[in-house]
């Protein structure tokens, strides 16, 4: 009769556990397999930086331009800290004026021509607020004719790094001018995903 006492007791235990507590009972997937389903929801992916980037979000942006936006699993159009984004112009044929052009976005922005890949790397910063936040957003851009030859090609990583005090902004900058090359490097040697021209989104 103990047994039988004892093991109602247990019994109602879990019971009372599972609902209060879904967490801790048969209802508490692991966050790896929970994450393993999601990325199996997005057709395309890149890897860049020893991390994974899925397209998430497609748009067409003109009447021969479209943009192709990889986000980390969890990060969304809001909130970002990394994305990658490949843009298509089909009008555009000058590699040389695109690049003038973006020149003008920052006083910051530095253009380099690489002769041997024939391809322009243009590098800015941009400053913002975010989640009562303060960062500094600095992106890579490889600028080159597309390779059926109509129309150019904007490979573009941007990373955001956040701050609150000048003491962390004057980090932020160190940690800027200590990688810089690094992702020059990364956006050079990139491979550039074929262009999706379906305009869809899933976030």
């Amino acid at each position: 009769m103990k047994k039988i006492f004892v093991f109602l007791i247990l019994l109602l235990f879990l019971s009372v556990s599972m609902v209060l507590f879904p967490g801790m009972c048969i209802g508490a997937q692991s966050t790896s397999s929970t994450q393993s389903v999601q990325s199996n929801t997005y057709e395309k992916q890149l890897f860049f930086n020893n991390k994974n980037f899925y397209l998430k979000h497609v748009k067409k942006t003109g009447k021969t331009s479209w943009m192709n936006e990889y986000y980390k699993l969890n990060e969304k159009e809001y909130g970002w800290k990394e994305l990658v984004t490949v843009h298509y112009f089909g009008h555009l044929k000058s590699t040389t004026e695109y690049a003038k052009k973006i020149a003008q976005v920052s006083d910051n922005t530095k253009i380099i021509y690489d002769e041997k890949n024939d391809v322009y790397i243009i590098t800015f910063i941009l400053g913002g607020k975010q989640n009562n936040k303060f960062y500094l957003e600095q992106n890579f851009m490889k600028v080159k004719n597309n390779s059926d030859g109509k129309g150019l090609i904007v490979y573009q990583y941007a990373r955001k790094i956040p701050f609150n005090n000048d003491e962390q902004k004057e980090s932020a900058n160190k940690r800027i001018k200590n990688t810089t090359m690094k992702f020059i490097n990364l956006v050079l040697n990139a491979d550039v995903p074929e262009i999706v021209q379906k305009e869809q989104t899933k976030w």
